[in-house]
């Protein structure tokens, strides 16, 4: 006779068991769901701490005291808007703050006898960065953790364009030196007076086969030989002067325009620049 094997399968769970397993499902995905919600904040408020930092430099070199009082109100306003509890919606700006958010300090205070100081390039980020950190306590619940990032990261990017702005302005007003676009033997920096030792190198190797692929020593074939050996010179120069350009702060050039000025470097002379900047051109 044939056994039924039912007997032997396991039995179903009650459904208090599938309740808690289920419910620990949830209690888990709703754990994930509060860490993510608290990461991205934290990284919100980092971003406005930072904002908040920047803009209190610029209203410590303002002339105007009326100036600087109104971008002190205005970092304020960009680390309080940022914070936990106003993202959280546990606190809210009041009208004031959402004034100073609209970028009312960029026109500056009334009867200074002219706007703040700031740069076009600083103007420009510091209305962006009020208008991205007051955007932040819109957000809603079930994306705040996918938004908050997003704005975050913007935030500071725009800092750091209006610090490169900033620094770019300093820069401009002190004496050019272009002098340090070209490479010396007697360059303070090590890694310079290597890639000019290995361009000399490579010159003088050139020349030398050149010279002796011809046969000859005379004028013409000097000439010839030393017109050869100047093909890497060029390039090395050139390569180097680029590399340079793209560090000079006067040019507030962002991380994508020097990778690109380093990457025509490296089209030109791979271990020029691979001296200079000390690793190997991707």
């Amino acid at each position: 006779m044939t056994i039924s094997p039912l007997p032997w399968l396991p039995l179903p769970a009650t459904f208090d068991q599938v309740a808690r397993v289920v419910g620990r499902g949830f209690e888990q995905g709703a754990r994930a769901a509060a860490g993510e919600d608290l990461a991205a904040m934290h990284r919100a408020a980092a971003a406005g701490a930072r904002a908040a930092a920047w803009v209190r430099r610029l209203a410590g070199r303002q002339a105007a005291a009326a100036h600087g009082r109104a971008l002190e109100q205005t970092a304020r306003a960009l680390a309080r808007a940022s914070s936990q509890d106003v993202v959280r919606g546990e606190g809210r700006l009041d009208e004031q703050e959402y004034r100073t958010l609209a970028g009312t300090a960029v026109l500056g205070a009334g009867n200074t006898g002219g706007p703040p100081d700031l740069h076009p390039g600083e103007r420009t980020a510091l209305l962006a960065a009020c208008a991205l950190t007051v955007a932040m306590p819109a957000t809603a619940p079930d994306r705040r953790s996918a938004e908050l990032p997003l704005l975050a990261d913007e935030l500071t990017g725009t800092v750091a364009s209006g610090e490169r702005a900033g620094a770019a302005r300093a820069a401009r007003r002190a004496a050019a030196d272009g002098g340090r676009l070209a490479l010396g033997a007697d360059d303070h920096d090590p890694r310079a007076r290597r890639a000019h030792r290995g361009i000399t190198e490579r010159a003088f190797y050139v020349f030398e086969l050149d010279l002796a692929h011809q046969g000859g020593h005379d004028e013409d074939a000097r000439r010839r030989a030393l017109a050869t050996a100047l093909a890497p010179v060029g390039r090395g120069a050139a390569a180097a002067a680029l590399l340079r350009v793209a560090d000079d702060p006067a040019l507030g050039l962002d991380g994508d325009q020097r990778h690109h000025l380093t990457r025509l470097a490296a089209d030109l002379d791979p271990r020029t620049t691979r001296d200079l900047t000390g690793r190997t051109p991707a």
